[in-house]
């Protein structure tokens, strides 16, 4: 699965914006959306793609 999110990577960001971590349950969350918009992670192929950049994911 590749999610893409707003936020930038630390590497990126570290002078500029406020790092974020992304926290575990947050990753619980996106796997849920995921699975319900059809990921199945047993299947072989190309990565499932989710884009969560247009949505502001809440704090856990």
């Amino acid at each position: 699965m590749l999610v893409t999110t707003d936020r930038l990577h630390p590497s990126v960001a570290w002078i500029t914006e406020e790092i974020r971590p992304v926290l575990p349950g947050e990753v619980a969350d996106t796997i849920r959306e995921a699975l319900a918009r059809g990921w199945e992670p047993d299947v072989d192929g190309a990565p499932f793609q989710l884009d969560l950049s247009g949505r502001t994911v809440a704090r856990h």
